[in-house]
């Protein structure tokens, strides 16, 4: 029984009021729009590499301050907060500075950046999906 009356009367049964999944077109599975997905993410990906290698992203303050005190952390000098504030955790100075301490630059600061963005949404999805697990 529906909450609200129509006031035409028609009854939520009616074909012109089901959902379009439900007309007879099958839905597609998760496999086959993972399969549409992939370009797309393909594409994505590409373009982020593209625009972090060129002189169109900037290195910005958060990535320069990171990188200054990972270089800190390496010359024996540990800080607890960001330098210059009152608050924020040095959580990733920590986690960079085996990297920097191999690598310098730009890039590694980046690419730790998107790494460490991926491993915080991981729980945020259902991966891999249950229809999948079995």
């Amino acid at each position: 029984m529906a909450v609200i009356a129509d006031p035409d009367g028609a009854d939520a049964s009616d074909s012109a009021l089901r959902p379009v999944a439900t007309r007879g077109r099958p839905e597609p599975s998760i496999k086959t729009l993972l399969v549409a997905a992939i370009p797309a993410i393909v594409i994505g990906l590409l373009i982020r590499a593209w625009v972090v290698r060129s002189p169109l992203l900037a290195m910005n303050s958060d990535e320069a301050l990171t990188g200054l005190q990972t270089w800190e952390v390496l010359d024996g000098r540990f800080r607890l907060i960001v330098a210059g504030n009152d608050y924020g955790a040095t959580t990733e100075t920590y986690l960079f500075a085996p990297i920097l301490a191999i690598w310098s630059g730009v890039w590694p600061l980046r690419v730790m950046s998107v790494l460490l963005s991926a491993v915080g949404l991981m729980p945020c999805i259902d991966w891999p999906p249950h229809s999948w697990a079995g």
